[in-house]
């Protein structure tokens, strides 16, 4: 009875039942051998860790299409053979590359870096040629502080020398009233007390010292000024060397082109 039902179905019909038998079967044999895998090298933790990098791995040539004959056109749209029960589509799987990713690890294109390059060195020019102007303006304020510093001590000179011809025109006068004054009565016919030293170089003395004070107050608040405008001028100095120095390192990044301009992200 066994054998008269067998012969009722075909081979194609057993070899499918052959197949849906033994399926269960192959699908626990696939997850254990997945299983294992993942036991024998477990997956590391996603966070804390960065991607490596990798270079685009260049894709081959797609091989030409095989042209198969009507029969195996027939059996694949029929079931399956015994050696390979199951068939998968021939997918990446998980390890597949997205096209996002890839589309994001493009470089950019050199025309675009061109025109970085050039928006880098145009702002670089800018801030030299205002660092040029602001050096000329301090060399130019020095020069007038130097002159006026000049003028001053020239002013200076000039009074003292007329203080000296001053004090020279009187020496003979005073020399001229000496004899007469020693006479006690001529002194006292003009009324002078010998006791007495005279009044007169008494207030040249006082004109003196106060000129003198005039003099040195007016030498400290000019060296004062001198000495500020000379602090502001170093301080500016320095400001225009270190800015000088950071065109120089913004020039060699923009010559190298191994060297980003950019920023680097923290983390």
């Amino acid at each position: 009875m066994a054998a008269a039902t067998e012969e009722e179905f075909t081979d194609a019909e057993l070899e499918v039942a052959t197949i849906l038998c033994g399926l269960k079967k192959t699908l626990r044999a696939r997850d254990r051998r997945r299983a294992q895998r993942l036991l024998a090298a477990p997956e590391l933790p996603s966070w804390g860790r960065r991607r490596p990098r990798s270079m685009p791995e260049e894709k081959p040539a797609a091989p030409a299409p095989v042209l198969l004959p009507a029969s195996g056109v027939a059996e694949r749209d029929g079931a399956a053979s015994p050696d390979t029960p199951l068939a998968y589509p021939e997918s990446g799987g998980d390890d597949a590359p997205m096209e996002e990713e890839e589309d994001a690890k493009k470089p950019t294109s050199h025309d675009q870096w061109v025109q970085e390059q050039h928006g880098v060195v145009a702002s670089l020019s800018q801030e030299n040629a205002h660092l040029l102007t602001q050096i000329e303006e301090y060399r130019a304020r020095l020069q007038s502080s130097r002159s006026t510093n000049e003028s001053l001590k020239q002013l200076h000179k000039v009074k003292r020398e007329e203080e000296e011809q001053e004090q020279a025109r009187k020496r003979p006068r005073v020399a001229a009233q000496a004899p007469g004054a020693a006479d006690p009565r001529a002194a006292a016919a003009l009324g002078l007390d010998l006791n007495e030293p005279a009044r007169a170089a008494e207030e040249d003395e006082q004109a003196r010292a106060q000129a003198q004070a005039q003099a040195a107050a007016a030498a400290a608040f000019e060296y004062y000024r001198f000495v500020q405008r000379r602090a502001a001028m170093e301080k500016a100095a320095v400001s225009a060397g270190a800015r000088r120095r950071r065109l120089e390192i913004l020039r060699a990044k923009v010559a190298c082109p191994l060297v980003s301009s950019r920023p680097r992200r923290a983390g």
